[in-house]
């Protein structure tokens, strides 16, 4: 009877044991967590670049001419004539005029190649003839800069947008000359000191071609005259 009743025992060992592997066999764990963390997209932000001519590389639209103007009035603040002479019409040339009424007949006019080296020429040129005395101004393109082109602080005030101004007592003419250009002027007024009389004004005058770029085509000084 004892045999008989550690026989059933021990079968009821055997299958409970038998559980409990099988248990742990069927036990599955859960796949881990998927990241919701996604790459972000890079933003590019490099500004927009400009070439010679002023057009925006990201849809080649031009400039406008107010802008091309600021840019053009930089350059000259700083000398940099080689930059500049991009800017100058590739068939007209860039012409200089000392005063705000243009002889062209006899008025210097000089091509982008030599607008490029203006600074480096020694050559003396007889860029019109001094009001009042009329004397040749007879000078280096480095003389005539400093006494006819980047006279006062021209970057300080705002550009004025193809308006004709009779400041002084000379005739304004470069619509005549120039019909259809477009003229930004750059004007500072006179001080107490000289009574007003020492203002200055810069004439750039544009030309646009068939794709809405803006070439520079005359530099046009304007000042108080006898």
């Amino acid at each position: 009877m004892k045999k008989v009743l550690i026989i059933v025992l021990s079968l009821i060992v055997s299958l409970s044991l038998a559980g409990c592997v099988e248990n742990s066999d069927t036990t599955t764990s859960e796949p881990p967590a998927k990241s919701t963390d996604e790459p972000k997209e890079q933003v590019n932000k490099t500004p927009p670049t400009e070439n010679n001519n002023g057009n925006n590389n990201s849809d080649d639209e031009p400039i406008s001419v107010s802008e091309t103007a600021q840019i053009i009035l930089q350059l000259l603040k700083n000398k940099d004539m080689k930059t500049l002479s991009t800017h100058v019409h590739p068939e007209h040339g860039l012409l200089f005029s000392p005063y705000v009424y243009v002889n062209s007949e006899e008025a210097i006019k000089l091509q982008s190649s030599e607008v490029e080296s203006f600074f480096e020429s020694q050559e003396k040129y007889v860029w019109g003839v001094r009001d009042g005395s009329g004397e040749p101004i007879e000078l280096t393109p480095s003389e005539y800069y400093e006494e006819f082109i980047y006279t006062h602080d021209f970057h300080t005030v705002d550009p004025i947008i193809d308006e004709v101004h009779q400041r002084g007592n000379m005739i304004n003419n470069i619509k005549e000359v120039f019909p259809e250009s477009t003229v930004v002027e750059f004007h500072v007024e006179g001080t107490e000191k000289y009574s007003g009389m020492d203002w200055g004004s810069l004439n750039l005058v544009f030309q646009e071609d068939s794709n809405g770029v803006f070439y520079l085509v005359a530099i046009v000084r304007d000042q108080w005259t006898i």
